[in-house]
């Protein structure tokens, strides 16, 4: 691991911690071990609670192998009767973080940008980070990526939600 991902992943980790709403939150490190930093509701001899933040290391995507893949999942109620009934929406999305490594002139910025492009055509968000962003503040590079996740998330929940009300 190179030391901007040593550097990102503990910022990663305390900064899903503060967003996981009710702490089920999965990290898969890149031999596939799982770890739950934080499970509030987790008892012993009990299953852990589906994850609603899940971050995985090194996860190959196309032909680009990913820093850090996180998928978030928001699940929202929506009444659909009159007698209290309610119905589930969910949506999840996952973003790319890419960190880089040094920088690079014209030729790598558009190699990057095509690399880019073809992660959003796979669906996922792409941020990047440069090693200047890390070494200011590791946590604040984590939070806002996070936040953009959660945001986009919930957007697309609210959506779904307003369609089903509109057709009523």
């Amino acid at each position: 691991h190179s030391p901007m991902e040593r550097t990102f992943f503990p910022a990663l980790v305390v900064a899903g911690v503060r967003c996981s709403e009710y702490g089920a939150y999965r990290v898969i490190d890149p031999e596939g071990k799982d770890y739950w930093p934080r499970d509030l509701a987790f008892v012993p001899g009990r299953e852990h609670l589906t994850p609603e933040l899940t971050v995985r290391a090194h996860v190959e995507v196309g032909r680009v192998v990913v820093n850090f893949l996180i998928t978030y999942t928001h699940t929202d109620h929506v009444a659909v009767g009159e007698e209290g009934e309610f119905e589930s929406v969910s949506a999840s999305r996952t973003m790319a973080v890419l960190l880089d490594e040094r920088p690079s002139g014209r030729k790598h910025a558009g190699q990057r940008r095509i690399l880019d492009i073809e992660l959003q055509q796979e669906g996922h968000l792409v941020v990047r980070y440069e090693r200047s962003d890390l070494w200011r503040d590791a946590v604040r590079c984590a939070t806002e990526a996070l936040r953009t996740l959660v945001q986009s998330t919930r957007f697309d929940v609210e959506q779904v939600m307003a369609e089903r009300l509109g057709a009523r």
